[in-house]
């Protein structure tokens, strides 16, 4: 039971993190928007941003990789939280902080 809320934690704690990486990004970029004083996007528009808003600073293949990070971080985040009934895996929580390095490396590699 421990080692299954361990993995929750780290699936759900990678997402706020990929998602703090790429609101931070997505803010200074030309005609983005966030709904009223929020400092970022629903969470189901993320990937979306990233992909109208960062073509210039971020090469295609990297805005794919980080459009399905973020959307896979954000179906585990979900799980984790209204789904846990289901088991959590070892794999599951890796791959979580795999998705979150390569985020948080692509958003580091942007001037802005």
């Amino acid at each position: 039971m421990a080692a299954n809320e361990l993995n929750a934690a780290h699936r759900w704690r990678s997402y706020y993190a990929a998602y703090g990486f790429l609101a931070a990004a997505l803010v200074v970029q030309p005609g983005v928007n966030f709904i009223g004083d929020r400092e970022g996007s629903e969470h189901e528009a993320i990937s979306s941003l990233v992909a109208n808003h960062l073509k210039r600073p971020m090469g295609a293949r990297t805005r794919s990789q980080v459009r399905l990070g973020v959307v896979g971080l954000y179906e585990s985040r979900l799980k984790a939280d209204f789904r846990r009934r289901e088991p959590i895996r070892r794999q599951m929580a890796t791959e979580a902080l795999k998705r979150v390095a390569t985020i948080a490396n692509a958003v580091g590699k942007l001037e802005l």
